[in-house]
């Protein structure tokens, strides 16, 4: 008891934790949620991984990559008009916006699910208090969708909704799509 107490005295948080914190108004009961999502996904390792990188701003975007001298230009693979950030690879890019709003729609006609697909929601994942199969398999295709996009920014390829189709059918056996 007394090791615990000491152990959360000492506990500190990343940057990237206190900047998330402040700036999406996270809680620890939520970054706890956010930190289990992947893993309770039941999905590869490499993903879950990705999925930490992601919580801990390190993924390897252009902007990171420019700053350590590793590319030339820190412009996003997909648009060439922003730099490539996290938020800007997942959320504001207009080919990803694009691959957001069809799912939206997707859910919307096919299993009349109105679901706001925040930058917050995207990069964090969708609250499920009530452990919904529904929000856990929302969760789940939002997961893949984004490594689908971090793949496709590393092959330096275009992204497409029917590229996505074909990725979530192969990979993970998902037919949200037809």
């Amino acid at each position: 008891m007394i090791y615990n107490e000491m152990v959360l005295k000492k506990l500190e948080f990343s940057k990237a934790h206190i900047d998330n914190s402040e700036k999406y108004n996270i809680d620890s009961e939520e970054w706890e949620y956010y930190y289990q999502l992947a893993h309770k996904q039941k999905l590869k390792n490499k993903i879950t991984e990705f999925q930490y990188k992601i919580l801990n701003k390190y993924l390897p975007t252009n902007k990171l990559l420019f700053v350590m001298k590793k590319i030339d230009s820190p412009r996003c693979n997909f648009c060439f008009l922003y730099t490539q950030t996290i938020t800007h690879l997942f959320f504001e890019c207009l080919s990803v916006k694009n691959l957001w709003q069809f799912l939206k729609e997707q859910l919307r006609q096919k299993l009349a699910l109105e679901i706001d697909l925040t930058v917050k929601n995207i990069l964090f994942g969708i609250p499920n208090e009530e452990q919904s199969d529904m929000i856990n398999n929302i969760n789940k295709i939002i997961l893949q969708l984004k490594y689908f996009v971090f793949k496709q920014k590393l092959a330096e390829s275009d992204i497409s909704i029917q590229k996505a189709t074909q990725y979530l059918f192969l990979n993970c056996k998902i037919k949200l799509f037809e």
